[in-house]
């Protein structure tokens, strides 16, 4: 009925009726349920403080597992609108720029900080979460670099400069075929950016020297560990073109020659579980 300040008065009432009535007649669990009525009182009246203080007195009396529930929900809303009102993108935009300068004077870690505050004021900055990438590689924390730029994709699928990061990111890490993928999606974007072209270039000629090196354990550990080679691996038709390269190498162009084959045996090259020549 929205009668809330007749719903407090009961509520008073009952709390003085508790404490004049006898010991044996009182039960802590129909007061903390009373007093629980007057905290989902002032939550419907969106007085959030006084429904947290007032759940909090009810389970002083008694433990309830709906007020419990009811309290821990209230804590995460009051928590959320705390994030809510404090989103300002204008101050995001400063702290951005703050991040950016000390990026430059190289205090990597004072940046993060700054990042961290601008997402706090705009969590839907696509820019920050990608600058936020760069310091993480300048800080050689290579896999929250990732995190971040793939945030920035997310938040923008067609910010070119969160792409190059990601790539640089996988080149890094030795996942060339990861990378190359990145930058034939940036050139698919822009034919003509010349970071992508210098960066698939340096990527493909990571792959050819590689393929004269011995095995490398944590780059080979890497790739068996991503879905799409493990896919790769256990595909059929892979696995009989593997034994029959070992048992005849001279046929393996044919493989490569095949559409559908071809294109998986390049990725198991590129992300070296496959060497050939």
């Amino acid at each position: 009925m929205k009668e809330y300040e007749k719903v407090f008065e009961l509520v008073s009432d009952g709390k003085k009726e508790f404490s004049t009535a006898e010991y044996c007649d009182r039960n802590p669990l129909h007061l903390a349920k009373l007093i629980g009525r007057g905290a989902r009182a002032k939550w419907l009246q969106e007085d959030i403080e006084g429904a947290i203080s007032a759940y909090e007195e009810a389970l002083m009396e008694a433990k309830d597992l709906q007020l419990e529930t009811d309290l821990k929900d209230l804590k995460k809303i009051k928590v959320d609108k705390e994030k809510l009102d404090y989103i300002n993108p204008e101050i995001g935009d400063q702290h951005r720029e703050k991040g950016n300068n000390l990026f430059k004077e190289g205090k990597f870690v004072e940046s993060l900080k700054e990042f961290d505050e601008a997402l706090a004021r705009n969590p839907k900055d696509h820019k920050t979460y990608c600058n936020k990438a760069a310091a993480f590689v300048k800080l050689m924390e290579f896999n929250q670099a990732l995190v971040m730029a793939e945030k920035s994709i997310e938040l923008d699928p067609n910010y070119t400069k969160a792409h190059i990061r990601k790539a640089n990111i996988h080149h890094f890490l030795k996942e060339y075929h990861k990378a190359i993928e990145t930058w034939d999606f940036i050139l698919k974007l822009e034919p003509e950016n010349a970071e992508a072209q210098k960066g698939k270039h340096d990527t493909q000629m990571k792959i050819a020297m590689s393929m004269h090196d011995g095995n490398d354990e944590e780059r080979l550990k890497r790739a068996m560990a991503d879905p799409e080679i493990q896919s790769i691996m256990c595909d059929p038709m892979v696995k009989i073109a593997l034994q029959q390269m070992q048992t005849n190498p001279k046929e393996a162009q044919s493989y490569f020659n095949d559409n559908t084959l071809g294109p998986k045996l390049q990725k198991l090259i590129q992300a070296g579980v496959l060497k050939v020549g």
